[in-house]
């Protein structure tokens, strides 16, 4: 380091003076003088950001393990009836619907030449399909209703598989 006693005082005045006065030629200059200030002062945040490394993905969810279990031989014995009486069901009410339109048709014979009766025995025919339609969804809802025995048991991934219950 120098001195400052061996320097001259008037050289002293004079670069305090002239860094002080100093001042771009033209608006062209400042632009650039103020971008490449911001670009100094904003590049070492940017590359600090960048340095850091990215955060670690969070390791998948553990996948359930599913164990098939045998539904005991009762609850098999129910099932197999709850489905038999169903297509019995089903079967009956089909043999109805049958009976049902064979009458409509011997009915409708001596009125063949009468519309506003064939018109009326037509609203009558839709409003039976109808009711005997509700009947068999009825049926099936019924059914569908009772939750049959299951075969399938989930077990988080993380707990052991526990020993299924015996059933008979």
């Amino acid at each position: 380091m120098t001195n400052t006693s061996q320097i001259p005082a008037a050289s002293v005045e004079c670069a305090l003076s002239a860094s002080a006065t100093i001042r771009p030629a033209s608006p062209k200059q400042a632009v650039f003088s103020r971008r490449l200030l911001t670009v100094l002062v904003v590049a070492p945040i940017g590359i600090a950001v960048a340095a850091t490394p990215p955060a670690k993905p969070a390791p998948p969810a553990p996948v359930p393990r599913i164990v098939i279990v045998q539904p005991s031989a009762n609850a098999q014995f129910q099932q197999t009836m709850r489905q038999a009486q169903l297509r019995g069901q089903l079967q009956q009410a089909q043999v109805e619907q049958q009976n049902h339109q064979a009458v409509r048709d011997n009915s409708r014979r001596p009125y063949d030449n009468n519309s506003q009766m064939q018109q009326q025995m037509d609203q009558a025919d839709a409003a039976q399909q109808r009711t005997d339609r509700a009947r068999q969804q009825s049926i099936i809802d019924r059914y569908n209703t009772t939750p049959p025995p299951s075969g399938r048991l989930v077990v988080p991934a993380n707990n052991p598989p526990s020993k299924p219950a015996s059933g008979g």
